[in-house]
Order: structure tokens, then sequence, then C-alpha cells
């Protein structure tokens, strides 16, 4: 997911809130304590606090279908978005070239003089 999120440019603090909610809720409270984190750093944390828990591990939610393409239609978009830029800025750099070689000046012999 992450390696998709940024081929996509998807925003780190976005991926990171994705991430937290998938945690058990004991370590999202651990979690909530700590400030500043990178999303490696919040998985390297939780996934110490899992080794070390001596309570049962809770069992990880799965997220229901809503949520799920909830994200990938957000992800799709996304993706809709990054290819129309990509097309917008080929398309504004062909246009400035054609601009450019289109267009002729008179040379000054054949100015024109509307003077009376």
């Amino acid at each position: 997911m992450k390696r998709r999120a940024e081929s996509l440019n998807v925003d780190d603090k976005l991926m990171t809130e994705l991430f937290l909610q998938r945690l058990p809720s004991s370590v999202q409270t651990i979690l909530a304590a700590v400030s500043d984190f990178t999303l490696d750093k919040a998985a390297d944390i939780a996934d110490r606090i899992l080794e070390v828990s001596p309570s049962p591990i809770e069992t990880f939610s799965v997220s229901n279908k809503k949520e799920q393409s909830l994200e990938f239609k957000l992800f799709r978009e996304i993706e809709k978005l990054n290819k129309r830029i990509d097309r917008l800025s080929i398309s504004r750099g062909r246009s400035r070239y054609r601009r450019n070689e289109n267009s002729r000046e008179r040379s000054i012999s054949n100015k024109r003089d509307f003077s009376i």
C-alpha cells in the first residue's frame, strides 16, 4: 500500500492516519502519546508494542467493503488527477511550441502604413 501511495504522491500524513485506524485500539492509545512520527516510525513502535504485549492480541478488525471501496475510489481519483495533470503539462508544452513556431511577423518592407 505504501509503494502504491508513493507512486500516486499521496501525503504521508494521510497514509499514517489510515495506518493508525487499522491498529488495535490499545496500540492506537499508546501511539497517540507519541508526537511527530513518520509512518515507518509508527510501524516500528506498533510492532514492538504488539511483540511485548502480555495480553492476548486483539483481533485486527477487517474493514468493511464500504471503507475499502472508499479508499479504492480515493486512490483511483488521485490516479486520474495525476494522469490529467501529466496530459495538461504535455499539452501546454506543445501549444507554446506551436504558437512560437507559427507566429510570423511582417517584414519591414511589407509593413503597411495606414497613416494619412
